[in-house]
Formats: C-alpha cells, sequence, structure tokens
C-alpha cells in the first residue's frame, strides 16, 4: 500500500477517492428520499461519506445491500438524531462497481 502510494502520490489519490465519492453521490442525488450527511464540497469530503433512504433503516438498507447486491457498507447512528449508511469506496474501486452501487441504491428506492 505504501508502494502504490508513493507510485501515485498523495494528491491523486485524494482526486480519485473524491472522484469516486462524487460519482454515486451524484447518481443518486435525485432519487427520491436519498439524504447525504456528507458535504458534497471537495474541501469538506474525501472517499466516505454517509446517505439515508427515507423510510428504511439503516440497519435493512445496508442488509439489502449486501445480500441483494453482494455491497459492503456499514451503519452508522448518530445519538437518535439520524442514522445512514458509510459508503467508503478505495481507491481500487471501479467505476462499474461505483455505478453498481449507484443503480441498486435507486432500485431498492424504487421498491425493488
Amino acid at each position: 500500500a505504501l508502494t502504490f502510494l508513493d507510485g501515485i502520490g498523495l494528491e491523486r489519490k485524494a482526486a480519485r477517492l473524491r472522484y469516486l465519492r462524487r460519482r454515486w453521490m451524484d447518481a443518486v442525488s435525485d432519487v427520491r428520499g436519498v439524504r447525504f450527511y456528507t458535504a458534497r464540497d471537495d474541501r469538506q469530503a474525501g472517499a466516505l461519506a454517509t446517505m439515508s433512504l427515507e423510510g428504511m433503516g439503516a440497519n435493512d438498507l445496508t442488509e439489502a445491500l449486501q445480500e441483494r447486491y453482494a455491497i459492503h457498507v456499514r451503519p452508522r447512528f448518530v445519538d437518535g438524531e439520524w442514522e445512514g449508511i458509510r459508503v467508503t469506496p478505495n481507491v481500487f474501486t471501479t467505476l462499474e462497481e461505483v455505478d453498481t452501487f449507484a443503480k441498486a441504491v435507486r432500485e431498492i428506492a424504487a421498491g425493488g
């Protein structure tokens, strides 16, 4: 991992991670019931983002993504104020994988 980081550099790695986050966030931003808890501004966020889907708890959304699409995310709960899932692509995450995640969120939101 350190050899890879030395090869691409920290700025290119950070840019890649921000790009992946923006890609999936943009792809689901128009989905009814999707709410983001992470700033979309690149100066405030890297790869990690948290979102929720209205009417579906974090555990249920996590389970649906894992069981139906083999997508691993983590549920997050903040002092009863909100709950959502943490989505954290890796620098090696492909665009196809990001797009599959976005498609899965869209299908689940549509009742699928």
